[in-house]
């Protein structure tokens, strides 16, 4: 985009065409996906029923644990196993497996007391965003 197609707030001019064509093939490489379990290096932290606190960790790199679940308590639904850890993939840092949990929120936990008390937010989470409390 040119600084007059910024200025106007949209495009002026017509897309460069792609060289590449879209393959069926390669649409169907694309929503295959592999799998990202992997062997855990070591037992699950955490268990079904465990209270835990998120940490509240702000890195300059790439994270899955939301903004608004930082800091917070929640309890571990379910360990879903150990997988691929995107945090250190999405930096080039390879896979570095690490178990993972789906945690349950109360939402007056993370919105505070005017919230509906009968709201609950689930989220997943890797053991490395999780502290015993």
């Amino acid at each position: 985009m040119d600084t007059d197609e910024l200025a106007a707030g949209h495009s002026l001019r017509p897309g460069k065409p792609s060289p590449r064509k879209l393959e069926a093939a390669d649409v169907a490489a694309a929503l295959t996906r592999g799998s990202y379990g992997r062997t855990p290096g070591a037992p699950a932290r955490f268990k079904a029923g465990d209270t835990v606190r998120t940490r509240n960790s702000n890195p300059t790199t790439h994270t899955r644990l939301p903004r608004y679940a930082r800091g917070r308590v929640g309890t571990i639904e379910c360990v879903r196993g150990c997988h691929v850890f995107p945090d250190t993939v999405a930096i080039g840092q390879g896979e570095d497996p690490q178990w993972l949990y789906t945690l349950r929120f109360d939402g007056r936990e993370l919105w505070g007391d005017g919230c509906d008390p009968s709201l609950k937010v689930s989220i997943e989470a890797f053991e490395p965003y999780l502290e015993a409390i």
